[in-house]
């Protein structure tokens, strides 16, 4: 394999690497907010819920609370789908890296059987060379 193809790949190697790593942190990010949305969800089903008495001024605070509660349960959930979108363009660039390595190994491969088919034809050219030396040195 020549250097410049060694070289790709190991560039290649390197930003497999490097998005591999960036996908573990967009899943970690994902399920950390995952729980916060959980948490959330659970606070704000526990402010609906009814009270045996209702107090006015009791309702006036909790609905800002519930409101602020819901826009930030909008936010994360925007938030994991942006993860999630960044997680579908590293597969697909994953996707295509691997390609690439593939059609390296292929071509490497085939440049390899090449060079072994050009040997043996070289060796069969030799072989026959000398078997004519061989005859006409036999004949005189």
């Amino acid at each position: 394999m020549s250097k410049q193809i060694r070289a790709i790949s190991f560039s290649i190697d390197l930003k497999l690497l490097d998005i591999q790593q960036h996908q573990k942190t967009v899943i970690a990010k994902q399920e950390e907010i995952k729980k916060i949305i959980d948490k959330k969800r659970t606070t704000l089903n526990n402010a609906h819920a009814n009270p045996t008495k209702i107090l006015p001024e009791i309702e006036m605070n909790r609905m800002p609370f519930i409101i602020r509660l819901q826009q930030e349960l909008d936010e994360l959930t925007g938030q994991i789908q942006q993860l999630h979108q960044e997680k579908k363009r590293l597969e697909q660039m994953e996707i295509n890296l691997k390609t690439k390595l593939k059609r390296i190994a292929n071509y490497t491969e085939l440049k390899s059987q090449q060079a072994h088919q050009r040997a043996l034809v070289q060796q069969n050219n030799l072989v026959d060379e000398w078997a004519i030396q061989q005859s006409t040195h036999d004949e005189s």
